[in-house]
């Protein structure tokens, strides 16, 4: 599947720290996300990911790359997938 191919049961989220996922239907199972790691998943995954605070969804913009929202405590900080980072107050 490529990128444009995303299906309503995936999203796109960036880990805040390791994760280790058990699909539902396999629990003997595990898959493994690095802290860092921009990736589509399952939906199931990435809502339970960011539900324990190891993960925040990445919001897509149409005209340019994906930007993951990062609230730092002193602000929020906008982030490209490409690392460049852009400081909104």
């Amino acid at each position: 599947m490529s990128n444009d191919q995303v299906e309503e049961t995936d999203m796109l989220v960036q880990f805040l720290d390791d994760y280790d996922f058990r699909p539902p239907e396999r629990p003997a199972a595990t898959v493994a996300y690095k802290k860092g790691m921009t990736m589509t998943v399952r939906r199931v995954c990435g809502e339970q990911a960011i539900a324990a605070g190891k993960a925040t969804e990445v919001v897509r913009n149409s005209a340019s790359a994906p930007t993951v929202s990062v609230d730092d405590g002193e602000g929020t900080v906008s982030e490209t997938t490409d690392g460049e980072g852009v400081e909104n107050e």
